[in-house]
């Protein structure tokens, strides 16, 4: 009976809180994109403040 029951609620399906996964394994291309972003803003930043 535990079998049928493991069977019909499939095992490969992650129970619970997922874990973290970080943005760089989930998303690259996003993750590339903010970090592009941020160095943007700081040559901006430093061109104005020179």
């Amino acid at each position: 009976m535990g079998l049928l029951r493991r069977l019909e609620g499939g095992g490969a399906v992650p129970r619970g809180v997922p874990r973290h996964v970080p943005l760089a394994q989930r998303d690259p291309v996003r993750f590339w994109q903010a970090v592009s972003a941020v160095l943007a803003a700081a040559l901006v930043l430093a061109l104005v403040l020179r």
